[in-house]
């Protein structure tokens, strides 16, 4: 038997080379192929030549995450107290960011910097994406001046007024942001960090505003996101007709009145879930598929806001909060269910719905008090694939029983992979 030899491939031709060129040119053909692409991949595809240049570079600045090199590694940089050039770093995000922030589709920017150079760029429209989450601000030896600090916000404020004198009444400074219904003094030369965090939130609303195709956003966690009316947010936020991904963070808006204004939302991150609990018997949400609750809830009212979301696959909850477990037994007892693929049906006046089809189940934090309790929440989830919580003696038995289905079990030694050879098992006898 002999060795096989691919045959190697012709040298490029003229031709040839004009040919891929006008092919890589047409963007339905170049995106799958930059699909497949790394980064490292599409930065050596830039240097082939300056058509190649012109082509892969937007989609190099498509995705641009702060959490992930090279960002992470610059930032670094820019912190270090002994690092000399601070300074510079933060001059070449900017450069770059106003350079190729109009190629930018989804945007992670935990780091001041990069929201503001790219709040600061009008041309900056086509984001589909923008997750800000937790802001990570760099060490400054000197006081920002007051005079820094209008600089830097998209929106001036229209009047300032400078006192020399802490106490001077008649002149005291202060910064209007003038959709910010709390107002703070500040002394000349020092921005105290809740300033600094208004400033942020003021970049934020900026970015928003300039991006009405925004299909997914993600809040600041930061508490002067809720110094905005409620009106104020709901309207910016209705101006984004192809919004799927409402992540809030700790932004307090009613969930019921979010639910109602974006019926089309696939996915919801809220913090505070008491609207959900005074929906009506008729509201139902199909088109949600996943729901994070970022607090500690009660299973009881779980079980209530479930069958509202006929289409839920994924159940995201921060922690259990303590509740009896006679209670929770005795309130999955008294809620009617049918396993109807038709939807809601009716039982004389009482509306009686399918449950969610949950797939994917979280909760961050758990103790083995909580056992009990998700063994009995799960056993309403027949379609579980994956959970990711404590996994206790109860909660196992449980999923074992009613989870047939179940692929990763998180924390837990050896995983789902029993389940996995039962039904491996219920194959082979099935086939005989």
């Amino acid at each position: 038997m002999t060795d096989f030899h691919p045959t190697p491939l012709p040298p490029p031709t003229p031709a040839s080379t004009i040919t891929i060129n006008a092919l890589i040119y047409i963007p339905e053909l170049l995106q799958p192929i930059v699909d497949h692409f790394e980064r490292p991949d599409i930065c050596s595809c830039i240097l082939v030549s300056r058509h190649w240049n012109q082509c892969f570079t937007p989609s190099l600045w498509h995705t641009v995450d702060t959490l992930s090199k090279p960002w992470q590694e610059l930032f670094r940089r820019h912190d270090c107290k002994y690092d000399l050039p601070r300074d510079k770093i933060a001059a070449r995000v900017r450069e770059t960011i106003a350079s190729h922030g109009h190629h930018i589709r989804h945007l992670t920017a935990t780091w001041n910097i990069v929201l503001e150079a790219v709040a600061a760029n009008s041309g900056c429209t086509n984001l589909t994406s923008l997750v800000v989450g937790s802001v990570m601000y760099h060490r400054k030896v000197t006081p920002l001046d007051l005079k820094t600090v209008i600089a830097a916000l998209p929106h001036p404020p229209l009047t300032v007024l400078y006192a020399t004198d802490q106490t001077a009444t008649p002149l005291v400074q202060w910064l209007h942001l003038p959709w910010v219904s709390n107002r703070r003094i500040y002394r000349t030369g020092i921005v105290n960090e809740d300033l600094r965090r208004k400033i942020t939130v003021e970049r934020f609303w900026s970015l928003v505003q300039q991006n009405p195709g925004l299909v997914r956003l993600r809040f600041p966690t930061l508490g002067a996101m809720n110094d905005l009316s409620k009106e104020y947010i709901l309207e910016q936020l209705l101006a984004l007709k192809e919004l799927r991904d409402l992540d809030l963070e700790l932004t307090l808006l009613d969930a019921r009145t979010i639910l109602r204004l974006f019926p089309k939302l696939e996915r919801l991150r809220i913090y505070n879930m008491d609207g959900l609990m005074v929906l009506s018997a008729q509201e139902q949400y199909r088109n949600l598929r996943h729901l994070g609750l970022r607090t500690y809830v009660l299973f009881t009212n779980v079980l209530k806001v479930l069958h509202h979301l006929p289409g839920l696959e994924e159940l995201w909850i921060k922690g259990v909060a303590v509740e009896p477990v006679g209670h929770l037994r005795t309130t999955m007892a008294s809620i009617p269910i049918t396993l109807s693929p038709n939807g809601p049906s009716t039982r004389g006046d009482e509306v009686v719905v399918s449950p969610p089809v949950i797939k994917a189940f979280y909760i961050d934090e758990t103790l083995p008090r909580d056992d009990e309790s998700i063994a009995l929440l799960v056993r309403r989830f027949p379609r579980l694939v994956q959970i990711r919580a404590g996994v206790n003696r109860a909660t196992k038995k449980a999923l074992w029983e009613h989870c047939y289905y179940l692929e990763e079990m998180h924390g837990v030694k050896g995983g789902a992979e029993a389940w996995k050879r039962r039904r491996a098992e219920d194959k082979r006898k099935r086939c005989k």
